[in-house]
């Protein structure tokens, strides 16, 4: 993913198991106008306490990561309450150096 820039990446914290997600959500989001392509992740740490009780800004905890690079044409269709959206777009980072 290091050598191509994709102008958006929508992420979908998701309360399904993989196989679930991927049998019912990733088609839907997939057939979508302006998605390249999509991955999906299994949360491997669920329900984790080592950051608790200092650790304020935690987002719930989620069974499944969808990641979907998208353009900027689109739109995330509805999704049930069990599956929580955020998309992000790329900015360009300052110039390293040479």
């Amino acid at each position: 993913m290091e050598d191509r820039i994709t102008p958006f990446l929508y992420l979908e914290l998701a309360d399904a198991k993989p196989e679930e997600y991927a049998a019912g959500r990733v088609e839907q989001v997939l057939v979508r106008p302006g998605v390249d392509r999509a991955s999906w992740w299994r949360n491997l740490n669920p329900h984790r306490t080592d950051f608790e009780p200092d650790f304020t800004f935690r987002i719930p905890d989620f069974a499944t990561l969808g990641v979907y690079e998208t353009q900027s044409e689109f739109v995330a269709p509805p999704a049930e309450e069990t599956i929580r959206g955020l998309s992000f777009r790329h900015y360009p980072g300052p110039v390293k150096g040479s």
